[in-house]
């Protein structure tokens, strides 16, 4: 904790001295505190015994942060930030800041840096973490150009460092079998010795507003090689993962409805990380041909607010991975998952969230094997301070 709060003083120094002397400049501090106490009831199956934990966590799901937004004149702006990662603490985990330099060019803003801005996160800032929601696009060093004006609709276009997961690859002539993976019913595991990216990871995105109607459409492209390790000369395999989606917003006095959908390609190559439930992976063939997965997901919801200090929403979801076809083998797995949140305004900077939520995991189908899964319901209060 003094580790962090040190960095913090540094920083503001550092920005302090070297902003440019002018009285235009604006420097102003932001944050905020998610504190979570639930309840987690796993209904597990098998011989895994059932568990009902009661957790206290800092930005579970959620994200604290602390930055400040800088201001030079209408033209020259910035932001540094932090953010704790979800299950994660402000304090522990620097690394996810975000530190961006925009300036506008009159037809479109130019911007550098690292930053937190998922190009599709379907669910408001409210949502709860467990209808399979995904963070497609991750904080990397990148070039935007934003507020690209075409009528009634604006355009965004991104180009970052690429880094994917080649990790989750699957071979089993690469290495010899393994004994837990014979067990599964899954090949063995093939490590990467190196990767190289080719191009930079691209995105696009559109918006457009009609009436009460918001309409946002978007994808990217990612394209890297693979070596594998399987004997003293590397294999070089080519990867591409992709991703397009659409959401949709509608507004009428206290009522507030928004459907969004996404597919992509190889999600666990998008992104650092897996992005979904484990062995429901990219795969390679006996002859190093990419079996691409896929993963679908859609989601609805619905907002009534009662009042400036209360709100009703409830949320459903489902999301769906399916490996394309493979010779005598099935690999998929559904989840479905509905949420009922109640915001409780108490101050301008003080919410409380009362939250139920249920998780259904369903079957997965891994090798043509059936496997049950577990039911995760999960009830309580988040307690969130913004200043």
């Amino acid at each position: 904790m003094k580790k962090f709060f040190i960095v913090l003083v540094a920083t503001a120094l550092v920005v302090a001295f070297t902003l440019p002397a002018s009285a235009q400049t604006e420097f102003t501090l932001y944050g905020s505190v998610h504190m979570d106490t639930m309840v987690t009831d796993t209904d597990n199956t098998g011989t895994t015994r059932d568990t009902s934990p009661l957790t206290w966590d800092l930005s579970t799901g959620n994200w604290s942060s602390f930055g400040a937004r800088i201001k030079v004149d209408e033209k020259l702006s910035g932001t540094i930030e932090w953010r704790s990662r979800p299950g994660g603490y402000l304090a522990d985990n620097l690394a996810q800041s975000a530190w961006t330099g925009a300036y506008n060019m009159g037809f479109a803003t130019l911007r550098l840096g690292r930053w937190w801005t998922p190009s599709f996160n379907p669910p408001p800032a409210w949502m709860v973490d467990t209808v399979g929601s995904p963070i497609v696009t991750v904080q990397e060093p990148r070039i935007a150009l934003e507020n690209i004006k075409l009528g009634p609709v604006s355009f965004q276009v991104t180009a970052m460092r690429g880094s994917g997961n080649p990790g989750g690859l699957y071979n089993a002539t690469f290495i010899a079998p393994v004994a837990e993976n014979i067990a599964a019913g899954q090949p063995a595991v093939s490590s990467p010795t190196q990767t190289e990216s080719t191009m930079p990871r691209f995105e696009a995105r559109a918006d457009a507003k009609f009436g009460p109607v918001s309409i946002a459409v978007l994808g990217g492209y990612y394209d890297y090689d693979y070596y594998s390790n399987n004997t003293s000369t590397a294999t070089k395999i080519d990867i591409s993962s992709n991703f397009y989606g659409a959401i949709g917003t509608f507004n009428m006095g206290p009522f507030q409805g928004r459907g969004s959908w996404i597919h992509i390609t190889n999600p666990d190559h998008y992104a650092p990380g897996p992005a979904g439930p484990a062995r429901v992976t990219t795969m390679l063939d006996a002859n190093n041909n990419v079996i691409d997965v896929d993963r679908t997901i859609w989601q609805v919801y619905g907002t009534y607010t009662l009042n400036p200090m209360i709100s009703f929403n409830l949320i459903y979801g489902q999301s769906h991975y399916e490996q394309d076809v493979a010779v005598g083998r099935t690999d998929e797995d559904d989840q479905s998952g509905w949420a009922f949140t109640v915001p409780i305004n108490i101050t301008q900077n003080f919410t409380i969230r009362l939250e139920y939520s249920k998780l259904d995991n369903e079957d997965r189908f891994i090798n043509n094997a059936r496997t049950n899964e577990s039911e995760v319901t999960k009830y309580g209060a988040r307690w969130i301070f913004f200043f």
